[in-house]
């Protein structure tokens, strides 16, 4: 992280501001600053809040997901994930930020599956499991052909898509 962090400053030209700042928030959560890093991406969330670009929804998408999950709102996570693709989906058929959003999807429904298996909550379980299918089908959807970053979703997906299974 110290070596990222490092890379990060010396940069002197830099596309957009809200890439800076989505850099930054990767880091601090990275390094388990949570608290900051979710500061952060608030303020991303409110600079894109009318935006029609796939990736910037995207990538703030993901990394809200991430801090979502982290303070354990298997809701907001949720509902992060629903307002991105439905954002994306609007504007674009950008496979690359589908797959990362809907990824993320799968990683919520796992942590939900699991809270689920947890309490005994056999109906939130198959509730969770059924949205995490629904969630790896939309990043099979991606994969077309040569598709690196889609593919490395997939894997990735298909990782907390048995994790979702208790296997």
């Amino acid at each position: 992280w110290d070596s990222a962090a490092a890379r990060l400053e010396p940069v002197q030209r830099r596309p957009t501001l809200l890439v800076e700042q989505l850099c930054l928030a990767e880091l601090l959560l990275g390094r388990g600053d949570d608290v900051a890093a979710r500061r952060l991406l608030e303020d991303c969330a409110e600079r894109i809040v009318n935006s029609l670009e796939p990736p910037y929804i995207a990538g703030v998408a993901v990394l809200r997901v991430e801090a979502e999950r982290r303070a354990g709102d298997v809701e907001a996570a949720r509902a992060t994930v629903e307002e991105a693709l439905d954002r994306i989906e609007f504007c674009s058929e950008d496979l690359a930020c589908l797959a990362g959003v809907s990824a993320a999807g799968v990683a919520v429904e796992a942590d939900a599956a699991e809270r689920a298996r947890d309490l005994h909550d056999a109906d939130a379980e198959q509730s969770a499991l059924a949205a995490a299918r629904l969630m790896l089908e939309r990043v099979r959807a991606t994969v077309e052909g040569e598709r690196p970053v889609e593919t490395a979703r997939l894997l990735g997906a298909e990782a907390h898509a048995t994790r979702a299974e208790g296997r």
